[in-house]
């Protein structure tokens, strides 16, 4: 099952910790990971995940698959900036939001 994981871009220790936490945790059930692929909750749900073998998916809001995390193993590129954040909600059985941060909210209201 491909799980959505949405939160800031920027983001303290505390909070990267939990969301790298979630990322091994969500590998180790077998789920794959789908979020922004960028910074901050973003990058540490995928490292945490890759850190157990799992599976990442970033659906970028520019069009350069470069500009993901090093630990997005499938960029998407949409080339549509921030009107990107229902792809991500979308495209998971489940979404868990993670903190606060611009791109959590808009993206709630829309699934």
């Amino acid at each position: 099952m491909r799980v959505s994981v949405i939160g800031g871009s920027s983001v303290d220790t505390t909070t990267a910790e939990v969301a790298e936490e979630l990322g091994e945790i969500l590998a180790d059930r077998g789920h794959a990971v789908v979020c922004g692929g960028r910074t901050g909750v973003m990058e540490a749900v995928c490292r945490g995940a890759r850190a157990n073998d799992g599976h990442t998916i970033g659906i970028l809001s520019g069009d350069d698959p470069g500009m993901a995390n090093s630990y997005v193993q499938t960029p998407i590129v949409t080339d549509i900036n921030d009107a990107r954040n229902p792809l991500v909600v979308m495209n998971g059985a489940a979404v868990i939001a993670v903190d606060g941060g611009s791109g959590r909210s808009p993206s709630l209201a829309t699934r």
